[in-house]
């Protein structure tokens, strides 16, 4: 018993000495502070010009760099809401196509799959604040190098895709065109803001694309009001099928009109084929729907139901 508490003692000793020794080791090894725990030496290790970067205190390792990586994606959030505010606003001046469009999301999430090319240096322990010092920062070139690629896919994909859509003869197909070439909008803009906060210069080429991506958004606004809808729906009890195509036209953007001139018409079928079994009626409905302009079908789409079950044909086919 007595040899088992003090093996017990000496495990407890040695994991305190292990982490009493990683303390003092972290002390030993930062007894100076590095230069970049003030402004002005951080600084000169990373100039403005080729860096941002960003120095935060935490009581942990992970809380510092976590802090500090928050601080340097704050500041591209800023710039980049600035930038577009200031695009915006030029553009109306000029009479230029112009959308207003969300900051992308990500650029507010504080993580190295965000800030891209995020680095930290050797966080440093202070034993008189008791607190750990971290320095985030990210070569503004080394960044640019790595979202450039991703760039140029966009810049080749998205005007090819557009200019395809607008030499459509139909005002619907080129709508769904459009909106399928602006796919390429929301990654185009992930890497367009964060590349024109860490290399203004290098970004410029990609303007027209940016400009190109406003004209598109201008002209599918412009085309929704000439895509008017009239739903009709066959097989379609209490409306279900009739509401769902409603909302979804609406959520697209287009008008829905019962009554008066319209562009297009949107026929469903809803059909099923009720089987009994021993004590219910079962069936799995379909729903076809067709957008015709004129008689021509322009889209079309269908869609298997989930099975229903009833005790007679009618409320089955209801349900």
């Amino acid at each position: 018993m007595k040899k088992n508490l003090f093996t017990f003692f000496l495990m407890i000793l040695a994991v305190a000495g292990c982490f009493s020794k990683e303390k003092k080791a972290a002390a030993k090894t930062n007894e100076e502070p590095p230069a970049w725990v003030t402004d002005s030496g951080r600084y000169k290790i990373f100039p403005k010009t080729e860096y941002l970067s960003a120095c935060e205190y935490g009581s942990s390792l992970e809380e510092a760099k976590t802090k500090a990586a928050a601080s340097i994606s704050k500041t591209i959030k800023a710039q980049v809401t600035d930038l577009v505010k200031t695009d915006y606003s030029a553009k109306e001046n000029q009479g230029s196509y112009i959308s207003h469009r969300e900051i992308s999301e990500n650029l507010e999430i504080s993580s190295s799959n965000s800030l891209y090319q995020l680095e930290y240096t050797t966080p440093f322990y202070s034993k008189e604040l008791g607190m750990y010092i971290g320095c985030a920062y990210i070569n503004r070139q080394k960044a640019f190098d790595f979202v450039e690629p991703k760039l140029n896919k966009c810049e080749k994909n998205f005007p090819a895709e557009y200019e395809a859509s607008i030499k459509k003869n139909d005002a619907l197909e080129q709508l769904l065109g459009i909106k399928n070439s602006l796919n390429f909008a929301k990654e185009f803009y992930e890497y367009y803001d964060f590349a024109r906060v860490i290399n203004p210069a290098a970004s410029e080429k990609y303007a027209k694309v940016d400009e190109l991506f406003r004209k598109a958004e201008f002209t599918l606004n412009e085309l929704k009001s000439k895509c008017a809808v009239n739903i009709v729906v066959e097989g379609d009890f209490n409306n279900q099928v009739l509401n769902a195509l409603q909302d979804a036209f609406n959520a697209e953007g287009l008008t829905v009109v019962q009554r008066g001139a319209y562009d297009y018409k949107a026929k469903a079928v809803v059909s099923a084929s009720p089987v009994k079994t021993a004590q219910t009626v079962q069936c799995r409905p379909s729903v076809l729907v067709e957008v015709l302009g004129g008689s021509e079908v322009k889209y079309s789409w269908s869609k298997q139901m989930d099975k229903v079950a009833a005790f007679d044909e009618d409320s089955c086919l209801r349900r």
